[in-house]
This record gives C-alpha cells, sequence and structure tokens, in this order.
C-alpha cells in the first residue's frame, strides 16, 4: 500500500510538471494546462493528506510539503489570472 501511494504521489508530480512545461501552443491552451496542472495539484495534496491519514507518515512530515503544494497553488492561480487579462 505504501508503495502505491508513493507512486500515486509521482505520477501526479510528473503530470503537474508536463502540463506546466507543454502547455505552450497558444495562451488559451496554456490556461487550460494551467488548469489541467491545478487539478494535479489538487490530487497531489489529496494523497499526501490521505497517507498521513492511514499511517504512512506524521503530520510534521506532511506541514512543509502541504505549505509548498499550496503556494505552488497560489502562483498557479496567480498566473492563469495574469493571462486571461
Amino acid at each position: 500500500m505504501e508503495w502505491y501511494h508513493k507512486s500515486e504521489g509521482l505520477r501526479h508530480l510528473f503530470q503537474l510538471i508536463y502540463h506546466l512545461c507543454y502547455g505552450r501552443r497558444s495562451t488559451a491552451e496554456y490556461i487550460r494546462f494551467l488548469n489541467i496542472a491545478q487539478g494535479s495539484l489538487n490530487e497531489l495534496e489529496t494523497h499526501i493528506i490521505l497517507s498521513q491519514r492511514v499511517g504512512l507518515c506524521s503530520q510534521a512530515d506532511i506541514e512543509s510539503i502541504i505549505l509548498l503544494l499550496r503556494e505552488e497553488s497560489r502562483m498557479i492561480i496567480a498566473l492563469i489570472k495574469k493571462l486571461q487579462q
């Protein structure tokens, strides 16, 4: 079960990187990829919280990760808003 959570986390991380790097054909398409990346980020946060709830890691382990994910989320949202102007 622990391997599953690690592999799912990595899958969401790689999806996030992919959508941020390869969605640059047009502004509208880039915004769409940013929205998908935002969804991947939210899924990753959910998996991290679930892994703590089932005892795979402690609250202390995930606090800094969650803060970084939320900071990244704010940056993606700010970029989306800037591109929509």
